[in-house]
């Protein structure tokens, strides 16, 4: 999921084609020549409209968001109706291009992945319940002023936030509807949601209270890396906290669970402030990170600030990723237990504090040099690789069973081809749960035949065969505590 061009660019090109169309709509038409020219001046901008679309965005959206100009409704075809009729409904065709532009617009500003581009970097795939509806509601606030209902699920897909089972958006969602924060209704995928005047007041109190936090809390440490070495940065905190007995309230690491940024925090804000005001800041730095916009930006806020800055390397490269005025300063390698030795040595100084003896946390420099040392085997990697694809090849459907939920879809959806590929997954996704899920909570033959009545009342549909599973083992539980 990517727009391969900037966001401003974006908008300034997708304006133009919605300034255009209104132009067209105060249009007079006085006779047929003048209708057909209308039309197909229509016809003509809006197909360019949805193929710039397609071009901007990749390969996995572009298409869906395309169509989302592209196709319409038509009115009366092939009936003989009056010409200030066919205006009329020609108007109604060029307004709903124009707030499908909007929608499209707003989707874009919904999506951090879309709306930062190339910035976005932040690793979600293991947030608490809390977090997630944290997010949740901050994406709620922000979509307030379009007064409409929103899928849930849908602004954590396009959000790259990991759900934990098939319905966690609906229970979140649940969670904000009874505190009164939202408004919901179910829909045929799940739940729509908008902020309620209770929620918005709670947000913008809370949001406050947090800015005031973050401008009080001044980090020890910031370690500046990618999302995708956080297993490195992980080990890296066991050895700091290890020796030199930190708190976890003193380390940033926004990928590392404990480490993050609270729940509400202005994340470009807090983190241009806690880059300048970090006692010291870590730079992990390998292939990955360096080619990071987020990284390149703190090395370089930290750098030109004249502030302690330590890059320390990850990958056999060495210093020779490190360029620019970055080339001159002296970086350590966390492949080098002597040179981690040396960190610690550095860091002890520059904070001012004693710390652990070296015997105390040999451990987690050993532990930390393994791991660096096996990133840099290629057998490993492909070995995880190979892995991977063996398990979603055996998580995938069967091409039957494909070929059913492609044929169920496409008889829910014959002309919304963004609905039917949403489908499709939703189905792929619930049939893999209904195969995989197993309670620990009730008897084995119960379950069975709970699982016999949702297949038995929704043949082929498997959204619906969850959904009615979820709620029979409800009602069971409920009943076993009454």
């Amino acid at each position: 999921m990517k727009l391969n061009i900037q966001y401003s660019e974006f908008v300034e090109r997708i304006d133009s084609y919605k300034n255009d169309l209104e132009k067209l709509t105060k249009q007079n038409v006085k006779n047929a020549s003048e209708y057909e020219n209308l039309e197909s001046s229509f016809i003509e901008l809006k197909d360019n409209c949805a193929t710039y679309i397609e071009s901007v965005f990749s390969e996995d959206i572009g298409l869906n968001f395309s169509n989302l100009i592209r196709y319409e409704n038509r009115y009366n075809i092939g009936m003989e109706i009056p010409l200030n009729q066919k205006t009329k409904n020609l108007n109604s065709r060029i307004k709903e291009r124009i707030r499908n532009i909007e929608y499209l617009v707003q989707i874009v500003e919904l999506s951090d992945p879309l709306f930062l581009g190339k910035s976005f970097e932040q690793e979600r795939s293991n947030l608490t319940t809390n977090e997630k509806a944290t997010f949740l509601l901050s994406k709620l606030y922000s979509l307030r002023k379009t007064n409409r209902l929103w899928d849930t699920k849908m602004i954590f897909e396009f959000n790259q936030i990991e759900l934990d089972s098939y319905d966690e958006a609906r229970g979140i969602t649940k969670i904000l509807e009874n505190n009164g924060y939202v408004e919901a209704i179910g829909t045929k995928d799940g739940l729509s949601a908008k902020i309620t005047s209770e929620g918005k007041l709670f947000w913008e109190e809370n949001s406050k209270t947090v800015s005031k936090k973050e401008t009080e809390k001044i980090m020890d440490i910031f370690i500046s890396h990618s999302s995708q070495d956080a297993d490195t940065a992980k080990l890296l905190i066991d050895l700091l906290k290890t020796s030199l007995n930190l708190s976890s309230s003193k380390i940033r690491c926004t990928s590392v669970n404990g480490y993050r940024l609270p729940a509400g925090a202005s994340t470009d804000e807090t983190l241009k402030k806690e880059v300048h005001d970090s006692k010291i800041l870590i730079g992990l730095i390998s292939p990955k990170s360096i080619n990071s916009a987020y990284v390149l930006f703190e090395l370089g806020a930290r750098w030109g600030a004249s502030l302690p800055l330590i890059p320390l390397i990850t990958s056999e490269l060495g210093s020779e990723l490190l360029k620019g005025p970055l080339s001159g300063i002296n970086a350590l390698n966390c492949c080098e237990p002597a040179q981690l030795q040396q960190l610690i040595s550095d860091l002890k100084s520059e904070l001012e504090i004693t710390g652990e003896s070296p015997a105390v946390y040999q451990e987690k420099i050993d532990l930390l040099v393994k791991h660096c040392l096996e990133e840099l085997l290629p057998s490993a990697e492909e070995s995880k690789s190979s892995i991977k694809q063996t398990v979603q090849k055996n998580n995938s459907p069967s091409k039957k069973d494909d070929d059913k939920i492609k044929s169920y879809c496409e008889k829910e959806w014959p002309n919304d081809y963004t609905m039917r590929v949403h489908c499709i997954k939703e189905q792929r996704e619930a049939k893999r749960d209904i195969e995989t899920f197993k309670p620990l909570d009730i008897p084995e033959d119960v379950f069975k035949s709970i699982l016999q009545k949702a297949i038995s009342e929704w043949p082929t549909d498997y959204t619906m065969q969850v959904h009615s599973r979820n709620e029979q083992i409800e009602a069971y539980v409920e009943l076993n505590n009454l």
